[in-house]
């Protein structure tokens, strides 16, 4: 069994790697991806098609299952002497630069021309003209700049896959340190490697390429990049063993793959060499930046349902608009010479065009992103917007997304007796169960026995360390309690003895001077201190929750270290603590004469097992990346606004459970359900109709790849699900691109994950995901409102319209109920700030307690309502007409002869018209300016106003009524402009005119409320850890 083997076995029984994980078996990876492989080097590796673009994934071949001699052989080099420099060359021209290259992405004039002519530009170009057509040049103006602002937005949106991918290259590490012809190292750019050539690697390097490690000592990598957590990995030479059960063609997870070392990962301690493997597009960042370019150009391509809607009742009204012009002009004979009849077909193709809608969406959507600003929320995509408030789950990863991001001790069983450490990486917290004079031998193993260095910013009394993560967790403990190796008192360092991944250990010796003493510290894993000691250390309980005054005192007892102890005391609490996802750690101590042959002596390394033995075991520490304090709640509010959380995360299943289970994502009957918490190798060996089948989808998954994030993804898509993916690392890029709507963490965020994203965060709060969540579903709620009132008003304005053709003078002329300029002033000047003002409403108290709308805009509810509360305006505007220019007129409409057309001079014979026309305009716009109370709620009566949100619209309506109620009585603009005139006794019509259209409304509504209920879901706590839903009408 070769040593890597053997640190294999003892991690399965290790605490630290998570004790007794079960074994998952795996099974062939059946993804969307389309896998090929072939005999030769260039196609002897697993490819990923995505969209049609060809990369690796970075894994194959299998390069950590195969011995050094075989790599060195499939790879045609040399371990020791590497490339010739001419071999070297030829790769290079092969398999091409190590970079993350590719084009420059299309013409900044391409993009801008595409985005200019489309569909719904048309359709706005279509309303330019006629305002034009009609001298309305305010309108024209208007349209103009929302023409050109949804240009600029779609071809922002075009450029940002471009912007993601230079994120991308500038992880790439410039520079590498190679061998080859078997000279010396020489440095070298790192766009020049080649599949081949030997690599040095020495701590704080960045990994210029996929290697396969052919030597380490002492080697560690961060690779949080790819895999999100914050743990350095160890590395080995030793080729990993596939298990038995495991599938021929299963691919361990990145984090795992322990031999091998990832382009643009971090040599966190140590030093090594390793032989490339994989470079440029094929290495595992490669295949994520693959994977970032295609998600980013699929959703850019893609409609979200909202303009989609919006496409199809802009082409639908634009229909309209030409069959109404087709029936004016059929009802006047086709007199296409007559400008009035133009200008009435004009007018009426204005009328069902809702020419205000997209300037409201786009003032809506600016309103939500200044919101959403102030919220600590930047949006990126005003699509997402509206995405938002339809997301019905969340995937989010944890380091640094749930967690705090970094390795915090947290907890510890030491000298007997529980612990809590609080404060995690604040200068503010603690160590709660013993005293500082009882911890003193505690706090000089965590404060001298390290390589790390810790910092304490005094502006925001943060920690900060550079290092290993888990000694820099100690060293912070430590350093809160006054425990540093700067502050340590008469002792003088002497040698140290590094991690080894054999003993699993490391110690450093001091002198103490004052007991003339050699002081061993010792760290490392639980079973490898418990074997090399003898003794074990508890606190003597007449001082051990002594608050001052002992510092000199010796606050424990020592006893003779038993099997017993050992099991019932020492491993019980590592696993209950391992149990909890903390990676535990054992301390320990010994204390030897000073003595020159010791001297000499604990200064040799190969000697160094000699002293590391017959320890007294102080205790355990438990090391965690501790949630964020508003985690919890903040998961809570998605539940009770029937949202599924789903963690994915690159860390152990029973970390990841355990963390779950703090911020109440898994209750205790999931946590135990191995459906709803899986690895990533099981869930990968699941094809996507075995998936499709499942009842329910994993709330955690752990030991994830990028890989695994998006097929998770794409397996919600295809239950209909809308998705949002938060995350931070460069690992989440590829997810957060595929998903609906892509939240990025903007503090510790990596550049690539915030350009893929939709939203970005700009205080790295998962509880202002929540606010941005109740944003969005409060401008979803918004735009039904203000689209329902535009279009309402534009049924009512055609209804007048066309049953208006009935209308004619005595000459047999057709009498236009009212006129172009009117209608225009109707839709854009009475309609629109009622249509913002709507659009500004904030959200209803229970917007979050309620289940995502699983619908679109144009509901059939809202349909009913666009058609009965038009149809009523539309009619009653008519009466008004009718009655004045009719029944109270002196000459009767059909009995006037006038001199000249009634549409558009004033003479005394058309003074009947033109009051008719002047009431039935006062009309129509004050029942459009009531209507906006209608229009805040479907089904709730206006009685139940509260009018303290209601205070913009009322604002909006005494700002109209002010506008409107001059305008027949302005001289020369009333007859020459507006084609109407002064009016007095028809002001009691307009009023109970108003009066009986909210009466209609008022019946409408509770006839909606009696005979057309609609279910929906209310979310509850109903006192599990995880809140439950009822149905209730609304």
């Amino acid at each position: 069994m070769t040593s890597h083997q053997r640190a294999r076995q003892e991690d399965a029984d290790d605490v630290t790697a998570r004790i007794r994980e079960p074994v998952i078996p795996l099974e062939r990876i059946d993804t969307d991806a389309t896998l090929s492989r072939d005999t030769s080097f260039e196609k002897d590796r697993l490819v990923v098609h995505v969209d049609d673009h060809e990369t690796t994934t970075g894994h194959g071949p299998r390069w950590y299952e195969h011995d050094l001699a075989t790599v060195a052989r499939m790879l045609d080099t040399d371990l020791a002497v590497g490339l010739t420099e001419n071999e070297a060359a030829h790769r290079l021209v092969e398999f091409g630069p190590n970079d993350l290259g590719g084009d420059n992405g299309p013409s900044a004039w391409r993009v801008l021309i595409s985005n200019l002519v489309n569909p719904m530009n048309g359709i706005l170009a279509v309303a330019l003209a006629i305002a034009l057509i009609a001298r309305d040049w305010v309108e024209g103006a208007v349209l103009v700049v929302v023409i050109l602002t949804n240009t600029l937005l779609g071809f922002r949106q075009e450029y940002k896959s471009e912007k993601t991918m230079e994120a991308l290259r500038k992880l790439a590490s410039p520079t590498a340190m190679v061998i080859r012809g078997g000279m010396a190292p020489t440095l070298i750019a790192a766009p020049l490697l080649v599949p081949g050539d030997l690599v040095l690697l020495a701590e704080g390097d960045q990994v210029p390429a996929d290697l396969r490690v052919i030597d380490a000592v002492n080697l560690a990598a961060t690779e949080a990049l790819l895999t999100g957590e914050p743990i350095a990995v160890r590395k080995s030479i030793d080729p990993i063993v596939p298990r038995a059960d495991m599938p021929a063609h299963a691919i361990l997870p990145l984090g795992d793959q322990v031999c091998m070392a990832f382009k643009s990962t971090t040599v966190a301690y140590g030093r090594g060499k390793g032989i490339v493997t994989a470079t440029g597009m094929k290495t595992a960042i490669g295949t994520m930046a693959a994977q970032v370019a295609a998600g980013s150009k699929a959703r850019a391509e893609a409609k979200t349902p909202l303009e989609r809607s919006m496409m199809r009742m802009m082409m639908v009204c634009l229909g309209v608009a030409l069959v109404l012009g087709v029936i004016v002009f059929a009802v006047n004979k086709w007199k296409l010479t007559d400008t009035q009849v133009l200008l009435y077909a004009i007018a009426t193709a204005v009328a069902i065009l809702p020419e205000s809608l997209p300037a409201v969406l786009t003032v809506i959507m600016a309103f939500g992103v200044s919101t959403m600003a102030k919220q600590r929320a930047i949006v990126r995509r005003l699509a997402s917007l509206e995405e938002l408030g339809q997301v019905t789950h969340i995937c989010s990863d944890k380091t640094g997304t749930l967690t705090e991001g970094t390795m915090a001790a947290v907890a510890g069983w030491v000298l007997g007796a529980e612990i809590t450490i609080t404060g995690a990486f604040h200068a503010a917290g603690g160590i709660e169960g013993l005293s500082r004079a009882a911890l003193e031998p505690v706090l000089r193993v965590m404060g001298l026995c390290h390589t790390c260095s810790i910092t304490l910013d005094e502006t925001t009394k943060m920690y900060s360390g550079t290092g290993d993560t888990t000694e820099i967790a100690l060293a912070v403990a430590a350093h809160r309690q006054g425990q540093t190796k700067e502050s340590a008192e008469n002792v003088e360092f002497v040698t140290e003895y590094p991690f080894d991944a054999t003993l699993k250990c490391m110690s450093v010796v001091y002198r103490n001077l004052d007991a003339n003493q050699f002081v061993i510290l010792t760290k490392g894993a639980v079973e490898a201190i418990v074997a090399r000691s003898a003794a074990y250390q508890v606190a003597d309980p007449t001082i051990a929750h002594a608050a001052a005054g002992h510092a000199n005192e010796i606050a424990a007892t020592v006893h003779v270290l038993t099997p017993e102890y050992v099991t019932t005391e020492i491993m019980a609490r590592a696993e209950f603590m391992a149990a909890q996802g903390l990676r535990v750690l054992a301390l320990a101590h010994r204390h030897l004469a000073i003595t020159s042959t010791n001297e000499l002596k604990l200064q040799e390394p190969t000697l160094r097992s000699e002293y590391e033995r017959d320890l007294v075991f102080l205790g355990l520490v438990g090391i965690m990346d501790p949630p964020r304090a508003e985690t919890a709640g903040a998961v809570a509010a998605c539940q009770s606004a029937g949202i599924v959380v789903h963690m994915i995360t690159g860390d152990h299943p029973a970390t990841a459970a355990a963390i779950a289970k703090k911020i109440g994502l898994l209750s205790d009957a999931d946590a135990g359900n191995p459906a709803r918490v899986m690895v990533a190798p099981q869930w990968d060996a699941l094809s996507d109709e075995q998936v499709d089948a499942m009842d329910e989808l994993p709330l955690v998954l752990a030991r994830c790849s990028p890989e695994t994030k998006v097929k998770m993804i794409q397996a919600l898509h295809r239950r209909g699900q809308t998705v949002a993916m938060t995350g931070d690392g460069v690992n989440d890029a590829p997810a957060i691109s595929y998903a609906d709507v892509g939240i990025a963490m903007g503090l510790g965020g990596a550049d690539v994950t915030k350009q893929a994203s939709d939203l970005t965060l700009t205080d790295d709060c998962f509880a202002t995901i929540v606010q941005a969540i109740a944003q969005g579903r409060r401008i979803f709620t918004n735009i039904q409102k203000f689209t329902l009132h535009l279009l309402s008003g534009n049924v009512s304005e055609v209804v007048a319209l066309i049953i208006g053709l009935a209308f004619s003078d005595g000459n047999g002329s057709p009498i236009f109920p009212m006129s172009p300029i009117q209608i225009l002033w109707i839709n854009l000047v009475t309609s629109s700030p009622i249509a913002l003002a709507l659009a500004v409403e904030p959200a209803d108290d229970d917007v979050m307690r309620v289940s995502p709308r699983r619908h679109g805009v144009f509901t059939r509810e809202l349909m009913a309502d666009t058609l009965v509360n038009g149809a009523v305006m539309g009619a009653l505007t008519l009466v008004q007409f009718v009655a004045v220019a009719y029944l109270h007129a002196v000459d009767p409409l059909h009995s006037v002869v006038p001199t000249a057309s009634c549409n558009k001079v004033f003479t005394t014979e058309c003074e009947a018209v033109f009051r008719a026309r002047a009431v039935a305009f006062v009309t129509l716009s004050l029942l459009l300016l009531v209507h906006g109370l209608n229009c805040r709620s479907p089904r709730t009566s206006v009685l139940r106003t509260v009018w303290r949100d209601a205070k913009v619209l009322v604002v909006a309506m005494m700002a109209g009524l002010v506008v409107i109620a001059p305008l027949p009585y302005l001289p020369v603009i009333n007859t020459k402009v507006f084609q109407h005139a002064p009016f007095d006794y028809e002001w009691g019509y307009i009023a109970a005119t108003l009066v009986v259209f909210m009466l209609v409304a008022e019946a409408y509504k509770a006839a909606k409320r009696a005979w057309w209920p609609v279910a929906s879901v209310v979310m509850h706590d109903d006192g599990d850890d995880v809140p439950g839903a009822i149905v209730v009408e609304r």
